[in-house]
């Protein structure tokens, strides 16, 4: 099975046992991005998530040398792609949510006061 997924080439053109150890790094930073997005703190000072992302990303690829293996799991217009297909996904669905829990398609209670 470990020689199965270690030859199994990914979509991208890259191999899968390439590209996991550098994304659960990537998916670590954004736990802790977000994590500390949701401090109490932050918000005082619009510490929102993807800004902070911005400026650990700045830092990441400006102050400290990666190594080599990282390099697949920085391959951002792959995220790029996946976050815009996310973003077009939700809009149809919030379009669809929406009148369901809009309060002008509230039902009355049957408990309504009658009318003076």
């Amino acid at each position: 099975m470990a020689d199965r997924i270690r030859h199994q080439r990914l979509g991208n053109g890259v191999e899968a046992h390439e590209f996991l150890p550098s994304f659960l790094f990537v998916y670590a930073i954004s736990l802790v991005i977000f994590v500390i997005g949701q401090w109490k703190q932050a918000g005082a000072y619009n510490l929102e998530p993807p800004l902070v992302a911005l400026v650990v990303g700045l830092l990441i690829s400006n102050l400290l040398p990666l190594p080599s293996w990282m390099d697949a799991g920085f391959r951002v217009e792959y995220y790029i792609k996946t976050g815009i297909v996310l973003l077009g996904a939700t809009l149809p669905f919030t379009l669809i949510v929406w009148p369901i829990r809009s309060p002008c398609c509230k039902r009355p209670s049957s408990r309504s006061s009658p009318l003076p």
